[in-house]
């Protein structure tokens, strides 16, 4: 449970010093100091006297010239006008500094700017309004704060009063717009801040009816605005209403079109597995993706459910994400989940049938024929790597190796995770298959979780003899242990890094013998195929791209869908939308606005024309209630950590690059953004992997996906709201936090120095939060800012 965060007493602020006023809010930097108008030793300064006496002079000369008298007579009637006109462009300006169509972001702060300075304006001219016709005795100070309370025009002075009261509440809940930043909080922003509209009605009728007669064209202009602002209005909600719709599907007919009939087992069952006591399905239902395993899907707002899995005897595997499973139309690779939450070797038979024997010439014919390429991320096609395998082997005495990549690193992925918990049978059928293929002794399946190795170890169990061939090696979770050269690596004893150099594993891989190595989805689509043959898989998908396949959308449901369907359909099966944007392909992919997203297709071909892959079958949604670049610059520290370290872009680069973006999202200014295009043109083509060139093209991908987010924070106004993590990210083990004793705290500043990435200080000079998450190699630092704090304010807590 995180800790209460209490407000730091203000007596620590007032005791602040000259240090303090040079503290900015970014970690581990000083902010220029700030002139103050007092000095140290508490005198004003001659410039303030000097104003202040020749103000007092210009009053005097004024006064005694007669023109008070002009002015009071001018404010009778001016305040007034004034504040209307100031409240009405305020509104005006408003709706301008909020249009993402026409104006550019540099227009938009220009916008802001302006729509602040006259609700200022207009506030202060509405109170001057107020006091100048109490003090006529034009109406009374009771009438003027209770609304309708005015004896000779109730309804059109209250009017006034009341727009006063609203017009106030939408200024106090703009200023303070950051508190409202949160998920549950924002709407209720909206809903104050949405008072602005009525308050200018109101406000229009107590002018225009309230003093003397307007002219007919002043009248007339504050008409065409009302209908210029009703018209604006009226296109947004319509907009917004449109939004999911917009690509025209029609549910009757994708149910119609998509529920492709499944080839029945070879051996039908007697009768089908009775139920589970207690086990979580629904069928699959084309309208909302059945919740097939797993007690905890994950909902709209919160992050993917966790479970721990316990073996018989009680002791517990893993804590780990645990993906929710659904499917569009009739499923193929999750068949069965319907009626036991896994699916062992006589649930598999069951479900999926007999698996047929195949000439090694006609299984890679077949992979041909459907045009099965590797769904890892690289999209090669499968036939073309055993071809590439077996012609290799020729010249090494034909050893070979079959390796099954069943590790996701990325947070954002569980497809492969999901097949390896609930259906590996059909994995291992499809990597037996390609072994006889290419004469293979050795079956190697790779994993990194806990849960997953047990469920595959006790797959190869139930094969019995056969599954003698079949070897279950679990390695280290990290970003880059997926990668070809780290699995080997890994696979041969050492450690899981990319090796940096350009090798095929078809050439060289396990123990260096020519190795088959693809991903788990690819092996379970090629068992599929093998059962439907070839006619009958290309009748589910598109004709250039036959089949499923499985998609991992918001990093918790897995989807199971034919090729061309809607994008935006599976988005909302899954009880979500496009939002901000979607980013296709996870941390290496490419982001897609919500326009691009209403358009794309589940297919290569339909994102390649969008510029985005589909990688890994990752689909991450950004809600509209997060803010893009803090969630991108998360990401980015994130990948930079998950480097492998061995060239120039992961060990400087990366870290580098995230520095200057967390540096832009801070209010860096041009010049940051200016260094994060250069820190990706320093990084990109230069790697010894994959790595540096995927997170580069992610970063480059949001920039050009959300530019007005990352300008308002780099020219210091932001967006409003708080990073929420809607992008998964792995959480982290360690349960400690550094705790701040407001008591003692002095504000010296040292903790920031040793601990930039987990202190962050205000405006004073003091800490931000009283309790931060430290994370667990961050703990040496940690234990260092503790012992050198001067004021002893400081504490790791449990």
């Amino acid at each position: 449970m995180p800790l209460y965060q209490p407000q730091m007493p203000r007596s620590h602020r007032a005791r602040r010093g000259s240090r303090h006023a040079a503290t900015a809010p970014a970690a581990g930097k000083r902010a220029v100091r700030r002139p103050s108008l007092l000095p140290s030793a508490g005198r004003l300064r001659p410039s303030v006297i000097c104003a202040a006496a020749a103000a007092l002079v210009s009053l005097l000369v004024a006064a005694r010239a007669g023109a008070l008298t002009r002015v009071w007579e001018f404010l009778d009637y001016g305040a007034g006008v004034l504040s209307l006109v100031s409240l009405t462009a305020t509104v005006l300006w408003g709706l301008a500094a909020t249009d993402r169509m026409v104006l550019g972001s540099g227009h938009r702060l220009l916008a802001q700017g302006v729509h602040r300075g006259l609700a200022v304006a207009g506030l202060g001219f509405l109170a001057l309004h107020i006091w100048v016709k109490v003090a006529q005795g034009q109406t009374s100070g009771t009438a003027a704060a209770v609304p309708f309370a005015d004896a000779d025009r109730p309804v059109v002075i209250g009017l006034g009063t009341l727009a006063g009261y609203l017009f106030v509440s939408v200024a106090v809940s703009g200023a303070v717009r950051s508190v409202f930043a949160t998920r549950g909080r924002s709407l209720w922003w909206r809903a104050l801040h949405i008072g602005a509209y009525p308050a200018w009605g109101a406000c229009l009728v107590h002018g225009l009816k309230a003093g003397r007669p307007a002219d007919a064209w002043v009248t007339a202009a504050y008409a065409l605005c009302l209908i210029g602002v009703a018209g604006v209005l009226a296109f947004r909600a319509r907009s917004r209403r449109v939004g999911v719709a917009a690509d025209g599907i029609d549910p009757t007919a994708a149910r119609q079109q998509f529920r492709q009939p499944v080839r029945p087992p070879t051996r039908p069952p007697t009768r089908p597995p009775a139920r589970p006591a207690g086990a979580p399905w629904r069928r699959c239902r084309p309208r909302r993706p059945a919740a097939l395993v797993g007690k905890r899907v994950r909902d709209r707002a919160g992050a993917p459910g966790r479970r721990a899995v316990r073996r018989p005897g009680g002791v517990r595997v893993s804590d780990d994400p645990r993906p929710g499973l659904g499917c569009v139309g009739a499923p193929r690779l999750l068949a069965g989940l319907d009626r036991a939450p896994r699916l062992d070797r006589a649930a598999h038979l069951t479900a999926h049938g007999a698996l047929p024997r195949y000439h090694p010439d006609d299984l890679v014919a077949l992979a041909g024929d459907i045009d099965l390429r590797g769904r890892g991320g690289a999209g090669f096609p499968f036939a073309r790597k055993v071809r590439a395998v077996t012609q290799a082997a020729r010249g090494r005495a034909g050893q070979t190796a079959v390796v099954v990549n069943g590790s996701e690193g990325e947070p954002s992925c569980l497809k492969d995770t999901a097949l390896l918990l609930h259906a590996p049978h059909l994995v291992l059928d499809g990597a037996l298959l390609a072994a006889a293929a290419i004469a293979a002794e050795d079956v190697v399946v790779a994993v990194t979780r806990a849960d997953v190795e047990q469920s595959v170890r006790d797959a190869v169990a139930e094969r019995g003899p056969g599954g003698r061939q079949v070897r279950v090696v679990r390695l280290p979770e990290r970003f880059v242990t997926g990668e070809g050269t780290a699995l080997v690596g890994g696979l041969g004893g050492g450690p899981a890094l990319p090796s940096g150099q350009k090798v095929r594993t078809s050439e060289r891989g396990l123990g260096g013998a020519p190795t088959l190595l693809s991903n788990t989805e690819t092996y379970a689509q090629l068992a599929v195929a093998a059962r439907l043959g070839a006619p009958e898989y290309r009748t589910a998908g598109l004709p250039s791209e036959p089949g499923t396949v499985l998609l991992t959308v918001a990093g918790s449901t897995v989807v199971e869908t034919p090729t061309g369907v809607a994008l935006a359909y599976i988005l909302e099966l899954c009880g979500t939308r496009p939002g901000q944007g979607v980013l296709v392909g996870g941390y290496h992919g490419r982001w897609l606005d919500p326009g691009a997203a209403l358009s794309a297709e589940v297919s290569r071909q339909s994102l390649a024309a969008l510029g985005a892959v589909l990688g890994a079958g990752a689909v991450l949604p950004l809600p509209e209630d997060t803010c893009p670049a803090g969630e991108v610059a998360r990401v980015t520290r994130w990948m930079a950590k998950e480097s492998a370290g061995q060239c120039g872009p992961c060990v400087r680069g990366l870290p580098g690059l995230a520095d200057v973006l967390e540096d832009a999202v801070r209010g860096g200014g041009r010049p940051a953004l200016e260094a994060v295009e250069a820190r990706l043109r320093a990084v990109r083509g230069r790697g010894a992997c994959s790595h540096p060139d995927g997170t580069s093209h992610f970063v480059a991908s949001a920039l050009a996906a959300f530019p007005d987010e990352f300008h308002d924070h780099a020219l210091g106004s932001g967006c409003g709201r708080r990073v929420l993590g809607a992008l998964p990210l792995p959480r982290d083990e360690s349960p400690e936090r550094l705790v701040v004793d407001w008591t003692l705290c002095k504000g010296h500043g040292l903790c920031v120095d040793i601990l930039p990435d987990v202190v962050r200080l205000d405006t004073d000079g003091f800490p931000d939060r009283a309790s931060m998450p430290v994370p667990g190699r961050l703990r040496p630092k940690a234990l260092r800012a503790v012992r050198r704090c001067p004021a002893l304010a400081l504490r790791i807590q449990e």
